[in-house]
């Protein structure tokens, strides 16, 4: 099992999430927007902010070292 932070996804590839690392304010932030554990996501876009896929909904996302979004690669 490979897990990466979410923003490192290729383009178009899909990891599921299998946890977070930042504080639990920006934890539960997170899990309000739908990024739960288990849930699929996809990188649409790389850069800053890069732009995933959750479900139907598009989102913008800023990378910071101190808060990721840890996913298991999905081939």
């Amino acid at each position: 099992m490979l897990v990466i932070p979410l923003e490192t996804l290729k383009i178009n590839q899909s990891g599921r999430i299998v946890d977070f690392s930042g504080s639990e304010a920006w934890r539960h932030r997170m899990e309000e927007l739908g990024f739960r554990i288990g849930s699929v996501v996809s990188l649409i876009k790389s850069g800053e902010p890069c732009i995933v896929a959750l479900g139907q909904a598009r989102m913008s996302l800023r990378c910071d070292s101190g808060q990721m979004i840890l996913v298991e690669v999905l081939e």
